[in-house]
């Protein structure tokens, strides 16, 4: 019987550059979006910005600060797409050459865009922390389809939320992004 493959450290880390991504179509913003999973450093300070220190020592309290949540996470999965090979592949067994135009494909799962990185580049967020709260201005009904889309890219769950505001809700601190 042969022993399994563990890993080392340079497969762990090689890891960093195999980040799932996901092309979305997104009239309402006039086109594409391409969103990329985020790291376990950008989910853990995704996490604390979602919660208000204060006080000091005994007297400190933690509490709840969901204020602009989904833009704050979107923010952190859209990418810039020139960093990118963006490539369309077809489903023989859904298209349909009815399609009038590039969504209905897409949507209908008949085209499918894959995103690889390009050699040499570091994928770029498409927004800087300035933008953020801009962001959270855009129509809501993109904004959640984007933020569920990058939820479940990132294997962020129900659960994983309610755990955080319970965490919260009874004032336990947590140890986000000390690293």
């Amino acid at each position: 019987m042969a022993s399994p493959n563990f890993v080392t450290v340079d497969s762990v880390l090689a890891s960093r550059s195999r980040l799932k991504t996901k092309v979305l179509h997104t009239p309402n913003w006039g086109g594409y979006t391409l969103i990329m999973e985020i790291t376990g450093k950008a989910r853990d300070a995704y996490e604390a910005e979602m919660m208000t220190i204060s006080g000091k020592g005994r007297n400190q309290t933690v509490k709840p600060d969901w204020r602009n949540s989904r833009a704050k996470l979107v923010a952190k999965h859209i990418v810039d797409p020139g960093d990118f090979d963006i490539t369309e592949v077809v489903n023989p067994d859904v298209w349909d050459r009815n399609y009038n135009e590039p969504q209905q494909a897409l949507i209908s799962g008949a085209v499918e865009y894959r995103a690889t990185l390009k050699e040499g580049h570091a994928p770029k967020l498409l927004f800087n922390s300035i933008q953020v709260n801009d962001l959270g201005d855009v129509d809501a009904s993109t904004l959640q389809f984007v933020f569920d889309e990058c939820r479940e890219l990132s294997g962020i769950t129900e659960k994983d939320v309610e755990e955080l505001e319970e965490t919260l809700k009874n004032g336990h601190s947590a140890d986000y992004g000390s690293n």
